[in-house]
């Protein structure tokens, strides 16, 4: 396969309502989309959305970093040789530090190399081997009891069985809110506390009690990253996850010494911000080898990414935790916009050749 042509467009744009975290909120999601072309005129296409504020890159360095490059100069991929090397090759030409652009590339890559062989991205990622469907974690962002029980209530009705709850603005009135989910739905649902790293260190282990009689499948970084290694000497009466702390060098020998010492017990794999979806499924296959589980979610991604996300979701090896990858509020901002392959509450294996997404219409 030869790359004869590429662009660059922009994709996304305002937000009907805005999508947000413990700490911060956005009002818009833009992007980029790289597009590359073959000798016979397919179309690959990956998705550089790096989220404001939260993404160690931006959007700039991303257009840059996609820009820099003649990417019809990328050596030809054998498509009949192991794919990963050739790939993992191509990347070297994009700056680390710009991990949502060596994702764009590494997605455009295998979106035009599956519509080539006739096969879905999940297919390669997983060498051939069958690919299952995974259950799909919804967000409740409704901060009080009766909003959230009734956003709970309509999950439910779709088949979700995992909720994810973000705390951290008020512990009281986070513990009452989850206290209220669970009173009402009983042990019918799993719920994900994602702390964004808001407790202080000097009052983990009270917290962790707490939480621990609500039974939460886990909690994503309950500490500032620089008090993680410190968790090892406090008891964790909930399962801990890395998420933000996995970024970079560092976060992988973090996430190794925090599996190795018992604190880690899954890590969220963002595609997006972690440099790519075959890096991704290294972090998932060494937290396995230590006896962590792996689960796939997004940063708010637009149509491209997403779909990117759920090949690797379904791709992964069981166990499947449920990904984060139901339909969210940043896709509002696509006039087209095409979420992960979804049959009631999982996301499932397409069948599609490629990524099996469209074309996203560029932004004005």
């Amino acid at each position: 396969m030869r790359i004869v042509r590429a662009s660059v467009v922009n994709v996304g744009g305002p937000l009907p309502a805005p999508v947000g975290n413990a700490w911060t909120s956005w009002s818009e999601r833009r992007g980029l989309v790289l597009r590359l072309f073959d000798e016979d005129g397919r179309m690959g296409q990956g998705e550089a959305s790096p989220l404001p504020g939260y993404s160690p890159d931006d959007l700039e360095s991303a257009r840059a970093a996609l820009a820099r490059e003649p990417w019809g100069a990328v050596d030809p991929l054998d498509e009949k040789a192991p794919l990963g090397p050739q790939i993992r090759h191509a990347l070297e030409q994009v700056d680390p530090d710009v991990p949502s652009a060596r994702f764009a590339l590494e997605t455009a890559l295998l979106d035009l190399v599956g519509q080539r062989l006739g096969r879905p991205v999940h297919d390669i990622l997983s060498g051939g081997e069958p690919c299952g469907s995974v259950p799909v974690a919804r967000l409740l962002d409704a901060r009080d009891a009766s909003g959230a029980i009734g956003a709970a209530r309509r999950a439910l009705h779709r088949g979700i069985t995992t909720l994810k709850v973000k705390i951290g603005r008020d512990f009281v009135k986070d513990v009452e809110l989850l206290a209220a989910l669970r009173a009402e739905l009983g042990d019918e649902v799993a719920l994900r506390v994602d702390a964004n790293g808001t407790i202080p260190p000097e009052h983990v282990a009270d917290r962790l009690l707490a939480l621990a009689t609500l039974r939460p499948e886990l909690i994503e970084e309950p500490v500032p990253t620089d008090a993680l290694d410190a968790l090892a000497d406090v008891p964790l009466p909930v399962p801990v996850a890395l998420d933000e702390s996995l970024r970079g060098a560092e976060g992988e020998r973090r996430m190794s010494r925090l599996v190795q010492a018992g604190v880690c017990r899954f890590v969220i794999l963002k595609p997006t911000v972690l440099g790519g979806i075959l890096h991704c499924m290294e972090l998932a296959r060494r937290a396995r080898a230590g006896g962590a589980e792996a689960i796939v979610t997004h940063t708010f991604d637009g149509p491209v990414a997403m779909a990117a996300a759920a090949a690797l979701a379904v791709a992964l090896p069981p166990p499947r935790r449920a990904a984060g990858l139901d339909r969210h509020g940043g896709l509002r901002a696509y006039s087209e916009a095409d979420a992960p392959v979804l049959d009631g509450g999982e996301v499932v294996p397409g069948e599609a050749a490629g990524l099996g997404v469209k074309a996203v219409p560029a932004s004005r």
